[in-house]
């Protein structure tokens, strides 16, 4: 008896042993005929890469997964995804090795459900050295299936860039050598270009901090630039716009820069480059425009029209503030008003008003003033206004008919069905553009009332000649005017588009049978 029990326990424990080489011997093959897979297919049973969260988005010619300074400065977190069929138990455990640059770095093991909180470890900072470093890891599952991850490839990097020299910005020769002014700004495009010194191993996003002070190491005025890919190689510039210039103020100002790479590696700052700085607006003194042949003051002043029959000629006083390259139009009377004028933009200070212009204006006063273009500024400067007054014109002629004769209208010098004509001879300033009216006041026949009679109503003057028609008034509405009184012709001009009338001398016949 004793020696079948001893026998049954022997036979056991080579059962044992043997399901336990089975299991070996299983193993090994599998892995032998994982390696003859095609390499594809041995890829893709690897399980995903270790994951850092603080790794930098990539960028178009940057580092790739690149670590940023913030991270290598305390313990890093690596944290790793769940993996499939996992079963630990006591007496099958699993195990999570992670490998640092292809040696054991940690090992984790269960023996109960994995739990997501505990798929991490923490790399210490004595690991976190400069350099590009390997991340992977291997579980081994509760059937001693062991499985390999994708490797994760990062960057630490701990060198801050370095500029050659004292890294002084290179400024236009110019400008060192006369200041920045407010002019050199006009001519540039409001932006004034400082070129960065060459400095060590520049990379795409670098980051250059700019300061703009009145100190030497002051930041009152700052701000950055990010270099992309197509900026390596070549000449990098900072913009300073004019705003930022003339925030500053005048004076002397400090212009420096530090460098900082996209891991946050940040340089010494760069000797500040000193600046005379005179760029701010130069006040707009713009007084008043005079009108030459004008009696008044610099504000306020009167025209008589004979003085200008050719027109009148705008000057721009010397004190009014002109830059060199600025341009400057007059404007005659308000905008869109009848008789306005507006010159054209010159490199000027006398302008010529047309003769045209100046009838519009009889008895009136007008603003006169003018615009200062300056570069580079939509708006224009306007300057203060002189009041203008043109007096009313006199010496007009006076209208003419043809049946007159010594101061008698004769009804016997008029057919039948005829008419006295009248005619107008030139007058100053006269234009096409003006309109004429003409009327023949009287006494009615009928009932000895004032009669009225129409000849023209604002008639366009046709053309500018020696004498014009100016209508005609048939026999039949003479006789409605009493025999033995006198008439009264009457003719008006309008010179502002029937805005209002210039009464000419009248013609005051005596009517006869």
């Amino acid at each position: 008896m004793m020696g079948m029990a001893v026998g049954k326990r022997v036979g056991h424990r080579f059962l044992m042993l043997e399901a336990r080489l089975m299991s070996v011997i299983s193993k090994w093959i599998e892995r032998i005929r994982i390696l003859f897979w095609p390499v594809s297919r041995r890829k893709s049973m690897l399980l995903a890469p270790p994951m850092v969260a603080e790794l930098l988005p990539d960028i178009p010619g940057g580092e790739p997964n690149l670590l940023p300074s913030s991270a290598w400065l305390v313990p890093l977190r690596v944290d790793f995804p769940m993996w499939q069929n996992s079963e630990p138990t006591p007496g099958n455990p699993e195990y999570l090795r992670v490998y640092w640059n292809d040696v054991l770095l940690e090992e984790k093991t269960w023996t109960a459900p994995v739990q997501p909180v505990d798929l991490f470890i923490m790399i210490a900072q004595q690991y976190l050295i400069e350099g590009r470093h390997r991340l992977r890891y291997r579980v081994e599952t509760s059937n001693q299936v062991q499985t390999e991850s994708e490797t994760l490839v990062f960057v630490i990097d701990k060198t801050a860039p370095v500029f050659k020299d004292e890294g002084a910005l290179i400024f236009p020769e110019e400008i060192i050598r006369d200041g920045l002014t407010a002019a050199w700004l006009d001519t540039h495009g409001d932006t004034v270009l400082a070129e960065v010194p060459a400095y060590f191993s520049p990379g795409a996003g670098d980051l250059i901090i700019w300061y703009w002070s009145s100190m030497p190491t002051g930041s009152e005025h700052t701000g950055t630039l990010t270099l992309e890919a197509s900026d390596i190689g070549g000449a990098i510039n900072i913009g300073f716009d004019r705003q930022v210039v003339l925030e500053s103020g005048d004076g002397i100002r400090y212009v420096s820069y530090r460098l900082k790479d996209r891991s946050g590696n940040a340089g010494p700052r760069a000797l500040a480059v000193a600046l005379l700085v005179c760029a701010q607006p130069v006040p707009r003194v713009l007084p008043p425009p005079r009108v030459q042949k004008a009696a008044g003051s610099a504000s306020a002043s009167r025209l008589d029209p004979v003085d200008a029959f050719q027109g009148a000629v705008v000057s721009i006083p010397e004190d009014a503030v002109i830059l060199p390259g600025e341009t400057v139009r007059v404007q005659w009377a308000e905008p869109g008003s009848v008789g306005s004028f507006l010159t054209e933009i010159a490199d000027s200070r006398l302008f010529s008003v047309p003769s045209t212009k100046i009838a519009p204006h009889f008895s009136k006063s007008i603003p006169v003033y003018y615009e200062v273009f300056e570069n580079s500024v939509d708006s224009p400067h306007l300057s203060d206004r002189h009041t203008l007054s043109i007096l009313g014109m006199t010496g007009f002629p006076v209208v003419q008919c043809d049946k007159v004769s010594g101061g008698r209208l004769s009804l016997q010098s008029i057919a039948e069905g005829d008419y006295a004509r009248f005619t107008l001879d030139s007058w100053s300033f006269m234009g096409t553009d003006q309109f004429v009216s003409v009327e023949v006041h009287g006494v009615g026949s009928a009932d000895n009332e004032s009669l009225v009679v129409s000849v023209l109503d604002e008639y366009p003057v046709p053309l500018v000649g020696d004498n014009i028609d100016a209508g005609r008034i048939s026999k039949t509405d003479l006789t409605r005017f009493l025999i033995g009184t006198q008439l009264d012709v009457r003719v008006r001009v309008s010179f502002d588009q029937t805005l209002s009338w210039q009464p000419f001398p009248s013609l005051r016949p005596t009517l006869y049978a």
